[in-house]
């Protein structure tokens, strides 16, 4: 017995590392790279055109921070994306957006100087039969699409992880 589940745990973590690679090859991760951005920019288009409206918000502090809110058509109180701009004391922007479909966050960007630092993007891998049959087609990307960009230059687009060149990382100059 012991020996059936030292094998079957043996083999469950050798299945996980062969995914683990990453891949370092540069037109592939550029490639990726592209992909992730293309995809991105489609959801956050798709996003902001089918807001019905939006709303800003800008507390007492509004020269800096400012918040600004696109609402579903039918909906007053549930908003389908945002975007937080915060400008700080020493002279750098810092931009936050969050997109959502039917609830659930898709997609997540996070800018310093206009330069992307942080992207993820995620959508759903199947949508649901009573939204499918009265939307139509989107545009986006494919559905079940998983990306993240992080800032050093590490790339998962889908089911592999990549590590872009220097000179591919957004915002770096390494």
């Amino acid at each position: 017995m012991r020996r059936t589940l030292l094998f079957l745990s043996l083999f469950a973590i050798g299945s996980r590392s062969t995914h683990a690679q990453v891949l370092t090859d540069a037109t592939r991760a550029s490639a990726a790279l592209d992909s992730l951005l293309q995809a991105a920019a489609a959801t956050k288009q798709q996003v902001q055109t089918h807001s019905s409206r939006f709303a800003t918000k800008t507390p007492w502090s509004g020269k800096r921070r400012q918040r600004v809110r696109g609402f579903a058509p039918g909906a007053s109180a549930r908003f389908t994306w945002e975007q937080k701009t915060v400008l700080r004391r020493n002279g750098t922007t810092a931009t936050r957006f969050t997109a959502l479909q039917n609830g659930k966050r898709v997609l997540r960007e996070r800018r310093l100087n206009g330069q992307l630092e942080y992207l993820w993007l995620k959508t759903d891998p199947s949508p649901s039969p009573a939204t499918a049959s009265t939307t139509p087609a989107p545009a986006g990307p494919a559905p079940g699409t998983y990306g993240v960009l992080l800032h050093g230059g590490y790339l998962r687009w889908n089911r592999n992880q990549y590590v872009l060149p220097s000179t591919a990382v957004p915002g770096t100059t390494r």
